[in-house]
């Protein structure tokens, strides 16, 4: 059985990996989020899920020139690409929604390299 491989895609064109990379990207920032609310930085808790939050970045630049998270009203965006709410994700979404929100966030930026 011979296996594919998809070609390597290069810039903003795959909505449907950036929708999945997108989501991964914002369910491991909320367990960031909510680690760093409940211990110090130290915490073996913290350092594992900023650690995953930094592979899900790096997933995303690793297709992608930079990785932008975007508020837009109810909306979250990566890189232009709208992420849809799901019952799974429902309280990450509405999380991060809340924190940028209170900190008057409405989009942030990194490049490949972080």
């Amino acid at each position: 059985m011979i296996e594919e491989h998809p070609a390597p895609v290069t810039g903003s064109g795959d909505e449907g990996f950036i929708r999945h990379a997108g989501r991964g990207f914002l369910l491991t920032f909320y367990a960031a989020l909510r680690a760093l609310k409940l211990y110090p930085v130290e915490n073996a808790a913290v350092q594992k899920a900023l650690e995953e939050l930094h592979g899900s970045a790096l997933t995303l630049l690793d297709r992608e020139n930079e990785l932008e998270l975007r508020l837009s009203g109810d909306f979250l965006f990566i890189n232009g690409t709208r992420l849809r709410l799901e019952l799974d994700n429902f309280a990450a979404f509405s999380n991060l929604l809340t924190t940028l929100r209170a900190f008057d966030i409405g989009a942030f930026r990194t490049a490949a390299g972080i």
